[in-house]
């Protein structure tokens, strides 16, 4: 084991000791990439992690924080090292503490020092990492409700949950197929809970769901995989998501803190854990919703874990509330529209909301800010149903995977507006009128 424990991504992919899979083979290849990036062997590291970033979760903070400062030591990959941690510090802002982001820009300089200078190559100067893992370990993103009705407490509908510890691997990831161990599982570690295990879920409930109920629960999700894995050229997990239903937020934040360690905000209605590939809603009745936003957040860890937050919660909330069709699924208007008409003075431009990836930070706590933060996320789950409606937001999902690849990634405020502007047809300000005016004919 490295000395500084356990990776997110090492957790995911840990199986059975034993059995010779790729997702094993996979994850002694990441252990031995970090040993030689602590050693100071960043040519050996390099050539690991860039192979490894194009595996199933491959494209994850830490693999790609030790790609870009290993390549910031390699000469010929210097200056492409240090554009592709501008693009780390912009894709994962989600997922650091304002110290985490710090860190990340110092390496940064530090990489375009070497490339002023020529002092690179120094293995007493690894880059630290001490204070980036609690900061970029094992989280989980919630989401709660909004009201608008002043009578009501205003809530944020973006929030982050930050797990007590990085060491949170509840259970392992369990291989598809694998149904024994699976019900084992459940029954091990939750009990109290109904469990059905089917083909890729394993769905557990303390709501009084029928079988008839977690059977179609179980048929949309399998839908919903579906349609994502056409829709957006997401990989199909290998192992099994575990999904569970709680009657209300108190239960809801029972379980969180019981079985997953974590301590949500107040009246969070839903999250999801990479790190176990687990999701865990509050679902009192047969409404789906959150589990397909909760759904979508996993499953685009699989290929394109540096997804930038304002594309990657706009589609995950694009489906909250959504209706099938031919193709599979259409998202609607809902709730999060009145939260646009009544702060319409807020709403950013579309150039702010990209250029900065806005969701990408700490969610403040005054009261005014916390509305601005709802509306950030309203704006980006509309701006994804602007797109769905105009037929440019897969081609626009592609476009950003393929720019967050190490080779793509460039300058990236003003060509990541380029690559947006291309994929929409538009100058970003044509595009930001043109939303504006759907906005105002939908809502």
């Amino acid at each position: 084991m490295n000395r500084w424990g356990l990776l997110l991504l090492t957790g995911i992919v840990i199986v059975l000791a034993g059995q010779d899979s790729i997702a094993q083979r996979a994850s002694i290849s990441l252990d031995l990439a970090t040993e030689l990036w602590h050693e100071g062997n960043f040519e050996g590291a390099y050539s690991l992690l860039s192979r490894y970033r194009d595996k199933e979760f491959g494209r994850s903070f830490d693999v790609d924080y030790m790609l870009g400062t290993s390549a910031c030591q390699i000469p010929d990959h210097r200056e492409r090292g240090a554009l592709f941690l501008g693009w780390v510090l912009y894709a994962y802002g989600d997922k650091l503490t304002q110290e985490g982001r710090d860190t990340v820009a110092a390496e940064i300089r530090r990489c375009q020092s070497i490339i002023e200078n020529g002092n690179g190559n120094d293995a007493r100067k690894s880059p630290p990492r001490d204070n980036i893992i609690p900061a970029a370990g094992v989280r989980a993103l919630g989401k709660s409700y909004f009201w608008i009705d002043p009578r009501r407490q205003i809530l944020d509908d973006y929030r982050h949950v930050r797990a007590q510890s990085i060491s949170i691997f509840d259970g392992y990831p369990i291989p598809l197929g694998d149904r024994t161990t699976a019900s084992d599982f459940q029954d091990r570690f939750y009990r109290g809970f109904k469990t059905r295990v089917f083909s890729r879920f394993i769905i557990s409930t303390k709501s009084g769901h029928t079988d008839e109920q977690l059977r179609r629960l179980n048929s949309l999700l399998e839908r919903f995989s579906d349609f994502f894995s056409r829709e957006y050229k997401i990989q199909s997990l290998s192992y099994f998501i575990h999904v569970y239903l709680l009657p209300s937020s108190e239960e809801l934040s029972d379980f969180a803190r019981n079985g997953n360690r974590l301590n949500l905000a107040r009246f969070t209605i839903a999250y999801s854990s990479p790190s176990n590939l687990s999701m865990a809603a509050v679902i009192p009745s047969t409404k789906f919703g959150s589990l397909y936003h909760e759904l979508f957040h996993l499953l685009v860890k699989s290929n394109f874990g540096d997804n930038p937050t304002w594309i990657d919660e706009g589609i995950a909330a694009l489906y909250e509330e959504s209706i099938p069709n031919s193709n599979g699924f259409m998202g609607a208007p809902n709730w999060r529209g009145p939260i646009l008409k009544r702060y319409s003075d807020l709403i950013p431009s579309l150039k702010d909301l990209i250029e900065q990836n806005l969701l990408a930070r700490d969610v403040p706590q005054s009261t005014r800010d916390v509305t601005y933060q709802a509306v950030l996320a309203a704006t980006a789950r509309y701006f994804a149903l602007y797109l769905q409606d105009t037929g440019r937001l897969s081609d626009l999902y592609a476009a950003l995977r393929d720019f967050g690849s190490f080779e793509s990634a460039t300058g990236f405020q003003d060509n990541l507006l380029k690559v947006v502007e291309e994929s929409a047809g538009q100058p970003i300000e044509s595009l930001d009128a043109d939303f504006r005016q759907w906005l105002a004919r939908v809502n």
